[in-house]
């Protein structure tokens, strides 16, 4: 029927028109909500040693995305809506934005009332981005902060249009600091002095510096709590790789299983340790010296914000999922001074895209920059100066003054052989006659072998060993032992070894030696002797020989070595007592005995290598 055509060409021509209309009408009312991000916002803080405010500045449309407010027919918020929309979202910041402790646990915060009235007509959806709020915040403390951790949760981390902040931090006291963007459950950690007066451009060379030196010393050389840093340690026979990563970084690459939803606890550190360890190990592929070297985990750790927990192992608390750190160490050993290292990083994240790594060969330093872009992900090194090690030789005996020295027992022991001599005569004398030979030489053959062996040994002497002496003897050999440590191979370790100690004692020092300065609880790191003083060294005993003579010898030694991680040099010092014997073989003087009688720590001090970001 033509009419029917009519009517249902009408129908569909107003059901287009509408949905035209409701599609452009959609357009209008949500152009300025879709023009930017979901939520744009802003906060301000201020930081006392009790108490800190925060004052959070969001548009007026965040309470119309986020709590789904209803809009009457005009396409208005009304007073009420907007009214129930501010208490709404006064929790969700409460929630959502978060000031942690050192430990990663949330400060408690205290809502105050919202100032800002909305019109008594409404708001118009087009025009929620012309108004503004501010929620207050407050955080009381029980001290002064040494750390605080600032995280916003508008959005979800994934989310398409993610939330954006400026954070602005102003701490009492102190200069106004440049504003940082936080990023939805991106952690931004701040470090806080309270210990004097900031620096002012009135203040000397002198004193800036001295400031800095101690900033350093404080944070240990770690300068920025969100960056990944790595360290290449080029040592004798070995390179050790140290990366130290903050945890929200490695958990966009590696999810480790955590039942809280913002800490670690330590079971989980302790199983995840092995997980991230074989993560980085196939992902930093190293060349030694052209040979392709296999990569040892030695230790993981899993540090908080507290400087502290460098200097010993951690694992033993929670670590927060939002400001704990990851420590990694593997090593890679090869028979030789590493003289050409090469190091692919195949462990980019979302988050990373470039990563310094500091190579610290002897007393040089330099650092070199990777990144995910422009293929700039593999590292070559060279040693500028080929490995040497001072050539060893052996300590040759000088003659020793003799002189004839009559003692109580050469004397006794002649008078003992003339008694012998005189007593075998009388008995054999009867027989004399039958066999004059075969008594009388029996007789001056005992006669002359008790009168040389006493001879001998008792009235030619060599001259006692004085103690300034046995210390120019000892030194050279004592220096010579942990010198020997600094050879590139086990084999040339053991060839200078064999110089300064007799070959029954060698494996003994050479164990002992090698397990003092392999410290394994610090992760492979090597203990690199400074110094060796002798002290207080006494002669026991000397053991009369013309031709092999010997002393006892007893001293006091400190060892001054570094250990070194992170960066940073740990200084420690030893101190020794032990007794020694020393003997002439073969014409050289060799340690043919040692004895620790005492050992005890005489300390650490911490110092930051001079290098820069």
């Amino acid at each position: 029927m033509p009419w029917l055509r009519f009517v249902n060409s009408r129908l569909v021509g107003f059901f287009i028109w509408r949905a035209l209309c409701g599609a452009l009408a959609l357009a209008v009312a949500t152009r300025s909500s879709y023009a930017h991000p979901v939520s744009i916002s802003r906060a301000l803080v201020y930081v006392r040693p009790d108490e800190i405010t925060a004052e959070i500045e969001v548009f007026l449309e965040d309470l119309y995305l986020f709590h789904t407010l209803r809009t009457d027919s005009r396409d208005y918020l009304s007073a009420t809506e907007i009214g129930r929309g501010i208490q709404l979202h006064r929790q969700f910041i409460a929630e959502r934005f978060q000031i942690l402790d050192i430990d990663g646990r949330p400060l408690v915060s205290k809502l105050d009332s919202t100032t800002w009235q909305p019109p008594a007509s409404g708001v118009p959806l087009a025009e929620l981005m012309d108004h503004q709020l501010t929620f207050s915040l407050r955080f009381d403390l029980d001290e002064a902060p040494e750390f605080l951790t600032f995280v916003q949760k508008f959005t979800d981390g994934g989310a398409v249009l993610p939330s954006e902040m400026t954070l602005h931090v102003q701490q009492e006291q102190q200069p106004e600091s440049e504003p940082v963007a936080l990023r939805p459950h991106e952690p931004y950690i701040l470090r806080l002095r309270w210990d004097g007066p900031p620096l002012s451009m009135g203040d000397g060379r002198e004193q800036q510096v001295a400031w800095l030196v101690k900033a350093k010393q404080e944070t240990l050389g770690i300068s920025s709590y969100s960056s990944t840093y790595s360290f290449l340690y080029v040592e004798n026979r070995q390179v050790r790789h140290e990366i130290l990563i903050p945890l929200q970084t490695l958990l966009l690459d590696l999810p480790i299983e955590h039942e809280h939803r913002d800490f670690l606890s330590p079971e989980e550190q302790r199983g995840a340790a092995a997980v991230v360890g074989d993560y980085f190990a196939k992902g930093l592929p190293v060349r030694i010296n052209g040979a392709t070297v296999e990569a040892k985990f030695e230790k993981c750790d899993f540090f908080g914000l507290a400087t502290k927990d460098f200097a010993r192992d951690a694992n033993d608390r929670d670590v927060s999922l939002a400001n704990g750190r990851v420590g990694v160490i593997l090593s890679y050993r090869c028979p030789a001074f590493p003289e050409t290292v090469s190091m692919s990083w195949n462990r980019f994240t979302e988050s990373m895209w470039a990563v310094d790594v500091v190579i610290l060969a002897g007393d040089r330093i330099e650092k070199r920059t990777l990144s995910r872009v422009g293929n700039r992900q593999q590292l070559e090194w060279e040693s500028p100066l080929p490995h040497r090690v001072v050539p060893f030789s052996p300590l040759r005996a000088n003659d020793l003054p003799q002189s004839l020295s009559l003692s109580w027992t050469a004397i006794l022991g002649f008078d003992i052989a003339i008694l012998i001599w005189l007593v075998g005569w009388r008995i054999l004398r009867p027989r004399l006659t039958k066999s004059p030979s075969t008594p009388a030489v029996f007789a001056a053959a005992v006669v002359a072998l008790v009168v040389g062996w006493f001879a001998h040994s008792r009235i030619w002497q060599s001259d006692p060993i004085s103690t300034a002496e046995a210390a120019q003897i000892f030194a050279p050999l004592h220096r010579n032992v942990y010198r020997a440590f600094e050879c590139p191979t086990d084999g040339e370790v053991y060839d200078a070894l064999a110089l300064c100690v007799d070959g029954e004692l060698l494996e003994h020092v050479y164990r002992q030696i090698h397990q003092s300065l392999d410290m394994q609880d610090q992760g492979g790191a090597i203990a690199h002797v400074t110094s060796v003083d002798v002290s207080d060294g006494t002669v026991q005993q000397t053991v009369h020989a013309r031709s092999e003579p010997s002393f006892y010898y007893v001293c006091q030694w400190d060892v001054a070595g570094n250990i070194e991680h992170w960066g940073h040099l740990h200084e420690r010092r030893q101190r020794y007592v032990a007794s020694f014997r020393l003997n002439v073989i073969n014409g050289y003087w060799r340690i043919t005995h040692w004895d620790v009688l005492d050992e005890q720590p005489l300390g650490t001090t911490v110092t930051v290598r001079e290098f820069s970001r």
